[in-house]
């Protein structure tokens, strides 16, 4: 199981943020869990404008032998930013050699639409198989209190 886990809180001028990563359990039965020691992903902190305190809400699928990872990250743009900068994301790393996550920085998987119910954010991503596509449902502007998406991926184009 992968889960959202919070690491501390860091003040920002006037403002706490909480510094949220990735976590990975294991269990027998569903019921008894082990957590692991190593975090599955970290957020890149301040080695990223705008700064990236979260990633979370992770929501991974097995399509044959790799592990997909779909999660929100938000950037906190540390100065008003009308350029959109900062906010809830969506996020994809893969996991294929049962070691570590290779995560696609930098890339947008999923454009902001121009004013839509998802113009500002993006996140909660929830993807499930169907046939030979991947389907993601995920929220918009205000944790989808404006509406609920739909994203769609062939299974063939997962690199």
């Amino acid at each position: 199981m992968w889960y959202t886990a919070g690491e501390r809180y860091v003040k920002f001028g006037e403002v706490s943020r909480g510094i949220v990563h990735v976590g990975y359990g294991t269990s027998e039965d569903g019921i008894d869990w082990r957590k692991s020691e190593q975090t599955a992903l970290s957020p890149r902190l301040d080695t990223v404008q705008p700064f990236e305190a979260v990633v979370s809400k992770p929501s991974v699928i097995l399509v044959g032998k790799t592990y997909h990872m779909w999660f929100s990250v938000y950037s906190m743009a540390l100065e008003a930013d009308s350029a959109g900068r900062g906010g809830y994301r969506l996020a994809y790393a893969r996991f294929r050699d049962g070691l570590s996550w290779e995560r696609f920085e930098n890339r947008e998987i999923l454009l902001l639409s121009p004013d839509g119910f998802d113009s500002r954010t993006q996140s909660y991503p929830n993807p499930i198989k169907m046939e030979d596509e991947l389907w993601m449902f995920y929220v918009g502007n205000d944790f989808g209190s404006t509406g609920i998406g739909l994203a769609t991926l062939k299974k063939s184009d997962l690199r």
